[in-house]
């Protein structure tokens, strides 16, 4: 009869899992170099990882790294531990969010820049990590010298917005595909990518809103020559985020790019290796007005935006409505009535119209205000063309008759409608014909 043995599995205990941890840390330095550490990834490839037993015993991956490494001199970098930050204690108000690629290199330019931008904004950086070409990559040295405090796997700026400490592959080519099925609706999360994107999830009109963005990076491209990597590498974007938290719910980010120099522009400021300067912007798209409609506090926050920025130009669209004379509004009583007083007709709807555009003239003489040709524009020219004035309120059909006559002319009515009403408008004002766009510095506006 043969004799039989009967393996009993070790049991895991506080001790077994400290020497386990060493084991990994001092197997990792051999192959990867001095400035490699322990990582939650690595431990579980590499070392007799028992989750639920860590969590048991220190309460987290985190304090098992900080309990086993707090004495012994050896630097563990945040990153490896999960330090999130605690919403409920927010100190710093503006951030500075980017990624890099394990086993990358940076430019020293850059670096300055980011050291600038968190002075002059007395900023916190947080610096998020992606994957490198190999599962054990670690990061440069000048970048552990300027930022090694500043490693986090996840981090949370408020109650609303949050950096995962999801890693994904720099190469790639939709980070945020499928991410919205992440997280409750009405958080935003930042996904450390070296691609900068941004999703806006649908959410109810009561919601906060439900945003993804990917950072960026500050490291030089670093890929595989297969074809992924070859799109990774047009595709690349050296940059990052700056978020401003306004309070527990409240927060904004903006995307930044880093010039050739290495130098990045936020708002009204240029930061740069050799300090921090003012600048003026060439142009600025401000989106939809909608006169008669608009909200006071929309038009005071872009006005706001428009003294700080002092760009020479904007681009709007659909300031004029034509709520009025809207087809879509045709056959519809009820929506006729509920109108304004100052929309009831469309020659109050063309005064409403200019009045909007001349408080930008008065409030900036310097800007050229470059008006995009838009659907709700082209209701008019639908109603003249239509002829629907015929069977409207009488108090549109004789403006409606002038209208058509400029239309026939090649003429936009609007345009010779405000030369004709508000002449003192007109030479900061353009309108812009269907289909026409400017190109500012390569970047097309319309």
């Amino acid at each position: 009869m043969k004799n039989s043995s009967k393996t009993t599995a070790k049991k895991v205990t506080r001790e077994t899992i400290i020497a386990d941890l060493k084991k990994v840390d001092k197997q990792l330095k051999k192959q990867a170099g001095k400035d490699s550490y322990v990582t939650r990834d690595y431990y579980r490839r590499h070392g007799k990882y028992n989750e639920s037993a860590v969590v048991a015993e220190f309460g987290s991956f985190k304090n098992a790294i900080e309990i086993v490494f707090k004495d012994d001199g050896t630097k563990v970098t945040r990153d490896h531990i999960t330090n999130s930050y605690i919403h409920k204690d927010i100190k710093n108000k503006v951030f500075f969010v980017s990624a890099v690629i394990a086993g990358a290199v940076g430019r020293e330019p850059v670096y300055q820049s980011i050291k600038q931008f968190e002075k002059h904004n007395d900023a916190k950086v947080v610096m998020l990590s992606m994957r490198g070409l190999t599962e054990d990559a670690g990061y440069e040295s000048r970048f552990l010298e300027l930022f090694a405090n500043d490693i986090y796997a996840d981090y949370y700026f408020n109650s609303n917005l949050r950096a995962t400490d999801m890693k994904l592959y720099p190469q790639q080519m939709n980070p945020l595909t499928s991410l919205d099925r992440i997280g409750s609706k009405g958080t935003s999360m930042i996904i450390a990518h070296s691609k900068q994107q941004m999703i806006v999830v649908p959410t109810g009109m009561k919601m906060n809103p439900h945003m993804l963005w990917s950072t960026g990076s500050i490291t030089l491209p670093y890929y595989r020559q297969t074809r992924s990597g070859k799109l990774a590498l047009v595709e690349h974007v050296e940059g990052g985020l700056i978020i401003e938290v306004e309070n527990e719910n409240f927060f904004h980010v903006r995307q930044v790019q880093f010039n050739k120099d290495g130098s990045f522009q936020d708002m009204d400021k240029v930061y740069s290796a050799s300090g921090v300067t003012n600048s003026q912007i060439e142009a600025m798209t401000l989106g939809d007005i909608h006169a008669g409609w608009v909200d006071e506090n929309a038009r005071k926050a872009t006005f706001e935006q428009i003294e700080t920025l002092r760009p020479k130009q904007v681009f709007v669209g659909d300031v004029l409505d034509c709520s009025s004379i809207s087809h879509h509004n045709a056959h519809d009583l009820q929506a006729k009535y509920k109108l304004p007083a100052h929309l009831k007709t469309l020659e109050q709807e063309l005064h409403t119209y200019a009045k909007e555009l001349s408080l930008y003239v008065k409030a900036f003489p310097w800007l050229k205000v470059n008006l995009v040709y838009g659907n709700h524009e082209d209701h008019l020219i639908r109603y003249l063309k239509e002829a629907r004035y015929a069977f409207d309120l009488p108090e549109n059909h004789y403006l409606a008759l002038e209208l058509a006559r400029d239309m026939l002319d090649g003429k936009n009515p609007v345009e010779e409608w405000c030369r004709r009403n508000y002449p003192d408008i007109m030479s900061n004002i353009s309108w812009l014909k269907k289909g026409e766009d400017i190109r500012i510095d390569g970047i097309i506006m319309s």
